[in-house]
C-alpha cells in the first residue's frame, strides 16, 4: 500500500512521531493541573478521623463544606467490596 509516495510503515512511524510529540505533553500538563475538588478526611490511611460504628441504613448525606467527618462520615462503609 502507498500513499502519498510512502509505504505503511513510514506512514505508521510519522503517526507515532506525531502521537509522542503532542500526546505526551498534553498528560503532563494534565497531571501537573490536577487537584481535587474536595475530600472527607485525610488520606493517610487510617480512618482514626471519622466517627466509629457502621453507618445507619439509611446514612444522612454528607454535606461538603458543612459536615464534619469525625461527627458525619462512618469509618466503616458497608458495600459489597468489603461483604455487606
Amino acid at each position: 500500500m502507498k500513499a502519498n509516495g510512502m509505504n505503511r510503515w513510514q506512514v505508521l512511524l510519522i503517526a507515532f512521531i506525531v502521537f509522542v510529540a503532542f500526546a505526551q505533553p498534553q498528560a503532563a500538563m494534565a497531571q501537573a493541573a490536577w487537584q481535587p475538588v474536595w475530600t472527607i478526611g485525610v488520606f493517610d490511611q487510617s480512618s482514626a478521623e471519622f466517627k466509629t460504628g457502621n453507618a445507619p441504613t439509611p446514612a444522612a448525606p454528607y454535606i461538603v463544606g458543612k459536615s464534619v467527618p469525625a461527627e458525619n462520615w462512618y469509618d466503616f462503609q458497608p458495600g459489597s467490596g468489603n461483604g455487606d
